[in-house]
């Protein structure tokens, strides 16, 4: 069968999205079937508009009415895109030829798609709800840029998602937190959202000896306690409490790691300045080597405040290194963490969301070594049991082969 997963963007751009779309496909592809991946063109970067990545095919398509940076720019080009479904829909029509099922998480590909190929069985995966999504990250945004976001951009999000949900066959979240706020933001029926936990690579996610050359590269010696995350440093990912908590932490030899690329990692490096932590911290960019930072780690740490599932938890998890996030705390706080961790078992759940409450919590970790390694092992043994990408895709197939009972019910 022939399979189109669709996004904004793929590899090499970093996020969960990506990493769940590759290595779904992979899983795809080794139960026999043939992926492509339909997204646009990187705005920052030229990659090929062909390529194959691990034997999935990635077409990269041009993008109409792309935002420049300016506040003009945006507000004349963002809103046009409504305009432009037209070449949208050639794009789609000709690279839909001969595919048998569509996984899309894009909404206005969703839709479009629903448009050109009505036939073609269609599966919106909704990490996110797109408009909640958009205030909450714009939330510390300048008036003028939140009013543009409210006024322009959202009530474009919203006719997608809420369009491309009504024509799909089936909603897919990765989470039941995720599934039910959907539901209830767009007023259809639960019965149509189905929860299929993400999976993690246990081959690359596994635990190893601390990684001694990449100690040297951050220049750490071996008796640093390393508290690392792995984020993208944008709003909403709450990062600034983890800078202040490292200045609580009690051991003097502790050191945050941070691996991920953002707009906010100028203002977060100033920001562990004036907190005084700045020598405690190292902010290591993007990086495709991300599972040696597991290696040295004793402890991972995910201050985000939204997420639609969290699928850092699970490598770090897999490799045995005990995880710290937040607990659910509505409309504030909107994580799957408790669907993930089972506090004290296999991780941390922090109650409140302060530094306070983050140090206290590295503390009880940090300085127990036999509570550390009980928790890295069962977190292991969670990942193996319950976060399987065969299973994931299996589970998938499931549903598409329910599509055809969903389009006679219509």
């Amino acid at each position: 069968m022939r399979i189109q997963l669709q996004n904004t963007y793929f590899l090499p751009n970093q996020g969960g999205i990506e990493t769940y779309l590759y290595y779904l496909s992979r899983a795809l592809i080794e139960l026999g079937h043939t992926c492509e991946v339909f997204c646009y063109q990187d705005r920052e970067r030229i990659l090929p508009s062909e390529s194959v990545l691990d034997g999935t095919a990635v077409k990269r398509n041009h993008q109409y009415c792309p935002a420049g940076e300016d506040l003009f720019s945006k507000l004349f080009s963002r809103p046009a895109y409504l305009l432009y479904g037209h070449p949208l829909k050639r794009q789609l029509r000709r690279s839909l030829q001969g595919v048998n099922l569509v996984l899309s998480r894009k909404a206005a590909f969703c839709y479009q798609t629903a448009k050109v190929r009505p036939n073609i069985p269609l599966i919106y995966v909704a990490a996110v709800i797109t408009p909640m999504y958009q205030r909450f990250v714009t939330s510390s945004y300048s008036l003028l840029k939140r009013l543009y976001f409210r006024l322009c951009i959202e009530p474009q999000s919203y006719f997608y998602e809420k369009e491309g949900i009504r024509l799909c066959d089936a909603v897919v979240t990765l989470s039941k937190s995720r599934a039910e706020e959907i539901a209830a933001y767009y007023g259809f029926d639960s019965k149509r959202v189905h929860v299929v936990p993400p999976g993690v690579d246990l081959r690359r996610f596994k635990p190893r000896c601390r990684d001694g050359e990449l100690m040297k590269e951050l220049r750490l010696n071996e008796t640093k306690r390393v508290v690392l995350t792995v984020s993208r440093l944008e709003e909403g990912k709450n990062l600034e409490t983890l800078v202040r908590a490292l200045s609580k932490v009690r051991c003097r030899d502790v050191v945050g790691v941070i691996v991920g690329g953002g707009s906010q990692r100028e203002r977060l490096e100033e920001f562990a300045r004036d907190v005084g932590v700045h020598d405690k911290l190292r902010f290591v960019g993007v990086r495709r080597d991300v599972e040696r930072f597991y290696t040295i780690a004793d402890v991972f740490v995910h201050p985000s405040t939204y997420e639609g599932f969290g699928h850092v938890y699970l490598e770090a998890m897999a490799s045995g290194v005990p995880c710290i996030g937040l607990k659910r705390n509505e409309p504030e706080i909107l994580v799957a963490t408790e669907e993930i961790i089972k506090s004290g078992k296999t991780g941390w759940i922090t109650e409140v969301n302060t530094a306070e409450a983050f140090a206290r919590d590295m503390n009880r970790l940090i300085d127990d070594d036999v509570l550390r390694n009980d928790i890295g092992q069962r977190a292991r043994d969670t990942c193996e049991k319950r976060f399987n990408w065969q299973a994931c895709a299996v589970r998938l197939l499931d549903i598409y082969k329910t599509c055809g009972q969903v389009r006679r019910d219509k």
